[in-house]
């Protein structure tokens, strides 16, 4: 049983540490398209397809 608790205890701590790099990933994202970085050095550099980035621009200036 306290095998079992600490499993989980794990796995919900690994969700919670990918949510919080997931987050600041797209902080990054954000903050070099805002800087006006070129999208296309931003995928490069991020690994995020061009299209995504392009969707983010766009929701950032509305």
């Amino acid at each position: 049983m306290v095998d079992l608790v600490r499993e989980i205890a794990e796995e919900e701590f690994a969700k919670g540490e990918a949510k919080g790099e997931a987050k600041k990933a797209m902080d990054v994202e954000k903050a070099m398209l805002a800087k006006g970085l070129d999208i296309a050095l931003v995928s490069e550099v991020t690994e995020i397809p061009m299209d995504e980035l392009e969707r983010l621009r766009k929701e950032m200036s509305n």
